[in-house]
Order: C-alpha cells, then sequence, then structure tokens
C-alpha cells in the first residue's frame, strides 16, 4: 500500500528519489566496446546506489507496514461507521469474529455463527432498513411485487430526506468530495501509467526484434556446429583443424558484434529517455501520491502520514533495473567466445 503526504521540503536529502538519480552512473556510451575495465566500474556504481536504494523502500514498506497494521481496528471501525452502523454493533461484530477465531469446537463456532447472523440482520436494517427477511421475500416475489415494494421503499426514502434536508445535502457533498479526488488519483494515476507504459514496450520491442532473434538463433547453430566438430574429433581420436575452428569462432563472433551493434544503440537511446522521462516525471508522482494519501484518509478515516517519495524511489528502482540490463546485448565468454587471436 503506497500511502504518501506532500512534504518534499522536510525529506532529508538523501532519501529523496532524486537524489539517487544524481548518484546514478549515466548509460553507458559503447556498450559493445570489449574494455571490461569500464564495464566494472559501471557496474560497481550502479551497485554503490542500488543497495541503498532497496534497504531505503524495504525501510519505508516495513513502516508502512507497521502503521497499518497499528491502524487496522480503526480503520474497519471507521469503515463500518461508513454504512450508517452504529459504533456499538460494530464493535459487537469484531468481537464475535474474534471469539470465533478462537472457539473450541464446531459447537462454539454454530453459536457464535448464530449471533453474527443475528447481529447482520440488526445492522442491516439500522444501515438500510431493510431486514433480512424482506430480502428472502423478494427472492419469491414476482415482478408486479417487486415494483410495490420499490416503490414503497423510495417513498420512505425519500420522506427521510424531506424530513432532515440539510443532513443528506452535506452527505452529498462530502460524497462529492470523495469522488472528486478518487477521479483525479485515477485520471493522473492512468497518464503517468500511460507515459511510462511507452518506454516499457519500447524495451519489450527491441527484445522482440526479428533480425536480432535471427542473429541469436545463428550463435547458436555455429555454437553447436563448434561443439559438435571437437566431439567428433575426440570421440574419434582426429586431430582437429584450427583453421576451421578459428573460423567458425569468426563467424560467431561476426553474428555477435552485429547483434550488439544492432540492439544496443536502441537500448542506449531508450534508456536515456526514460531517464528524461522520470526526472521530469518526479513533481506529478509527488502529486499522485498526495492524492493516494487524501483517498486513502477518506476511506479509512486514518491518517499514516508516510514520507513523500515512496513512488519516486519505486520509479528510480525499475530505472536502476533497466541501467543493470545496459551490456544484456554484449555477449561474452562461452556465449559469444573469445575473439580469435590472429583475426
Amino acid at each position: 500500500m503506497m500511502l504518501v503526504l506532500f512534504g518534499i521540503t522536510n525529506l532529508p536529502a538523501q532519501r529523496r528519489p532524486e537524489a539517487y538519480m544524481d548518484l546514478l552512473p549515466s548509460v553507458p556510451g559503447d556498450i559493445c566496446s570489449d574494455d571490461t575495465a569500464v564495464r566494472g566500474q559501471f557496474v560497481r556504481q550502479l551497485s554503490e546506489v542500488a543497495n541503498p536504494l532497496e534497504t531505503e523502500l524495504r525501510r519505508r514498506h516495513d513502516e508502512m507496514d507497521t502503521k497499518v497494521n497499528a491502524n487496522k481496528t480503526k480503520m474497519e471501525t471507521y469503515a463500518m461507521q461508513q454504512t450508517g452502523i452504529s459504533p456499538e454493533m460494530t464493535q459487537k461484530m469484531m468481537a464475535l469474529q474474534e471469539q470465533k477465531k478462537h472457539a473450541a469446537n464446531e459447537e462454539q463456532r454454530k453459536a457464535i455463527d448464530k449471533q453474527m447472523k443475528t447481529l447482520t440482520d440488526q445492522m442491516m436494517q439500522e444501515s438500510t432498513n431493510i431486514s433480512m427477511a424482506e430480502v428472502q421475500n423478494l427472492k419469491t416475489m414476482d415482478k408486479a411485487g417487486k415494483t410495490a415494494w420499490a416503490t414503497a421503499y423510495s417513498t420512505e426514502k425519500k420522506a427521510e430526506v424531506m424530513a432532515e434536508p440539510e443532513k443528506y445535502q452535506e452527505q452529498n457533498a462530502k460524497n462529492m468530495q470523495k469522488y472528486n479526488h478518487l477521479d483525479k488519483y485515477n485520471r493522473l494515476r492512468d497518464s503517468i501509467g500511460a507515459a511510462q507504459g511507452k518506454y516499457a514496450r519500447k524495451f519489450q520491442e527491441i527484445d522482440e526484434n526479428e533480425v536480432g532473434i535471427k542473429l541469436m538463433e545463428m550463435i547458436g547453430i555455429k555454437r553447436k556446429e563448434l561443439d559438435d566438430y571437437i566431439d567428433e574429433c575426440t570421440k574419434n581420436d582426429i586431430k582437429q583443424d584450427q583453421a576451421k575452428i578459428d573460423g567458425i569462432e569468426r563467424e560467431i563472433n561476426g553474428y555477435r558484434r552485429s547483434y550488439c551493434s544492432l540492439l544496443g544503440p536502441k537500448y542506449v537511446e531508450n534508456t536515456n529517455n526514460y531517464k528524461n522521462f522520470i526526472l521530469t516525471a518526479f513533481s506529478a508522482y509527488y502529486r499522485l501520491e498526495e492524492l493516494n494519501n487524501q483517498v486513502l484518509l477518506e476511506q479509512t478515516g486514518v491518517d499514516l502520514n508516510p514520507e513523500p517519495g515512496y513512488m519516486g524511489l519505486d520509479i528510480v528502482k525499475d530505472y536502476v533495473s533497466r541501467l543493470s540490463d545496459a551490456y544484456k546485448y554484449k555477449i561474452v565468454g562461452r556465449e559469444g567466445f573469445p575473439e580469435p587471436a590472429n583475426e
């Protein structure tokens, strides 16, 4: 559950999502380079930020869970009160639910279920002025009977509104405010999600590039050809033709370079674009957190007052995962084989 109030000015700088972005290394320029020192430095710099970021997110998550659990009873009570049910009945129901958890046997559970059923009927009548018996009767009524019942119930509710117009006007105003906050939250969430989704789809398109897939298939075919040749020589005690081996390795490395040259720059470009989006989206994430906290406050009656920036930190974490895959198209080691010495 992500609950946040807007308050960035009081947040320690080291915990701001913007600060983590500033500490991250830049996207490598040539991810197809064989310079292992540059790659090693990049990986070290990334881990120096990724690990504290993960720790910070876990700390915030654990603290929020603690707050939610500490206020669970208040939230449940408030939710029941919004239905028009009295606190006394709510407390009775909660007490019965707790008793049922610790019932010693099936007989006790059945007795508690009976009490809960009776109390549920009372709560329903208090909230809607409809009894469980009426609900059961409605199931057996014909169309004319249901219409007559609905007309009578509607007339009764109208009379209640006319008797206390100010009460219902105030309630309608509160409901409208809740609706507006929820609507703003949903629209902003969908807008940010759509923008972020554009980059996620682009990453997927790069992975699913048809030419790239064919190049990987050729690497696999040539690798198998080389393995089969070496196995045949070993099995039949035949001297290996080094020129043939070098030739196959050159083909493999050619496909490997083509694969990286094709997809690597596309990945770098989309990662840079994703970074620029995140940097400009932080203010929207803070606003979304503010709306999220307001909506949950209205729904639960409890202000958990979480630290600002959780959503921003979460998107930074996603960006870190993209950075960690920066060299994914640079096939090294057994997959691509080393460059032949005489190439």
